[in-house]
């Protein structure tokens, strides 16, 4: 009893401290259950304004937390660390969380990606890494911008994302005003991105990143596969005495999309630290079956199933060897199935794609369908049964990723390096061989839609557990953090 009352004294003598105190470490545990928590404690004549951010890149510099404190005067003082801010007397929440905001500009690494393009057929499938990689980290409360070239009224649809307007030959990726403002773009980052290599964009960001000392991340993408390294090799030559010898030196951290890809920038010279880490992607929404129903409705079938092919038409993705695998197979296995080729074409391959087509007679079964994006892309990969990607080379195919997230069973050959997909039992994996090709096909035809099905969720359960552009984007983050 008499504890007790000794407890109740102490209490009411320190009533103001003991306050603050419990409100303090009632903040500490909603701090650990909330991204940002704001909590007010009324002790006396003092009103306590705490809030709690996040902060675990930044917890050495500028502590855990952040505390407001309005005294009695009604000035408001901002702690952060060993800095303190003075606000005028009755600062607001709006004045305190744009205080914050400034806060968090200065104290986070400010992250500029940058690539050739991030149109269906000029940026592909690289393009679209650099934007979800771009869009993840923001997603996470990471400072990005992402800056590309694109044609003269191309509009900017995703936020902090500049589409700078190219002149002379799309393929040279020259944009005045990207030039223009390459200084500026790069001194307001504390980390450069460059994915993928040869063009206008690495040329000018990179050579003002060198003359600035900005910490560079190149994303190679691919580019270093010696499929890809034996075209074009003059262009890349003068590339390379240009300006990529100089970007490939000054470059502090690579990123590999997979274990080959690390070997690659080795077998390269490369001696800087490399991170190894794939491309992501964005779940897609959950819809109703009637939804669904009047989505695909779009893209009617020929024929009760639907094998699709997703990607650009180009040499590389192998629709040589789709064809002449397909006309290899049984009458009886592919009588009831439709190949659905979607994709931008490229240099005019898919006049090549519908010769191979008519010669192997397949006029009734195989069908180019054009490019598509946003809805229409989904209602694609929703009226599919199985997937395809034949693909002699590739760094790591944005389709499979995609293909699995919607829960459709997968064909790849092994240059496509996610073998952990066909390991989880998501996929058939080959040789990019008619051969090889034709016998995984002939596995992923035959099996019974419950088998395709039950194989397809373990490929979407698989993407969805590791291959999101958040956790990706987290641990491109810690990697900064470690080598930058």
């Amino acid at each position: 009893m008499y504890r007790v009352y000794s407890l109740f004294r102490f209490v009411r003598g320190n009533f103001q401290t003991v306050s603050i105190l419990v409100k303090t470490l009632s903040g500490i545990v909603c701090h650990f259950l909330f991204p940002v928590f704001a909590t007010y404690a009324c002790s006396g004549f003092h009103f306590i304004q705490i809030f709690w951010c996040r902060v675990d890149s930044l917890a050495t510099r500028c502590g855990p937390f952040v505390i407001c404190r309005s005294n009695r005067s009604g000035c408001t003082d901002l702690l952060c660390g060993r800095l303190v801010f003075h606000g005028e007397a009755n600062t607001t929440f709006p004045e305190m969380a744009s205080i914050l905001t400034a806060i968090r500009m200065n104290a986070f690494p400010r992250h500029l990606h940058f690539t050739q393009s991030i149109e269906p057929l000029l940026g592909a499938g690289l393009g679209s890494a650099a934007l979800g990689l771009h869009c993840g980290m923001i997603s996470i409360g990471i400072i990005s911008k992402l800056v590309t070239t694109g044609e003269p009224n191309a509009s900017d649809l995703k936020r902090d994302v500049t589409q700078f307007p190219r002149r002379g030959p799309d393929r040279a990726f020259y944009a005045p005003e990207m030039w223009n403002q390459a200084a500026k773009l790069v001194s307001d980052a504390d980390v450069i991105h460059g994915h993928g290599f040869y063009v206008g964009p690495n040329w000018c960001l990179g050579r003002q990143a060198r003359q600035l000392g900005k910490p560079m991340v190149y994303h190679v993408h691919g580019f270093l596969d010696p499929w890809i390294t034996k075209r074009s090799r003059w262009k890349k030559w003068i590339s390379h005495l240009l300006f990529e010898n100089a970007n490939f030196k000054s470059t502090r951290l690579w990123r590999a999309l997979s274990k080959k890809e690390q070997q690659q920038i080795r077998d390269f010279g490369i001696k800087a630290p490399i991170v190894v880490l794939p491309n992501g992607v964005e779940l897609p929404q959950d819809r109703e079956t009637t939804d669904i129903e009047k989505l695909i409705i779009q893209f009617p079938k020929v024929r009760p199933k639907r094998l699709l092919f997703m990607a650009r038409i180009h040499p590389k993705k192998g629709l040589d060897l789709l064809i002449n695998s397909w006309a290899s197979l049984p009458s009886q296995i592919t009588k009831d199935w439709e190949i659905a080729i979607f994709g931008p074409d490229e240099g005019g391959h898919a006049d090549q794609v519908s010769q191979w087509i008519e010669k192997a007679n397949l006029q009734t079964s195989v069908r180019l369908m054009g490019t598509v994006s946003g809805e229409a892309k989904e209602a694609a990969f929703r009226s599919a049964d199985l997937f395809v990607l034949p693909s002699y080379s590739e760094g790591f195919p944005m389709a499979v990723l995609e293909a699995s997230s919607y829960g459709l069973p997968v064909v790849m050959t092994d240059e496509c390096n996610f073998p952990e997909l066909a390991q989880a039992g998501g996929a058939w994996e080959c040789r990019p061989e008619v051969t090889s090709l034709g016998n995984a096909l002939l596995e992923g035809l035959s099996c019974d839609d419950m088998e395709r099905h039950q194989r397809g969720e373990l490929g979407r359960r698989l993407v969805a557990a590791g291959y999101t552009w958040e956790s990706v984007a987290q641990q491109l983050s810690q990697a900064c953090e470690e080598y930058l």
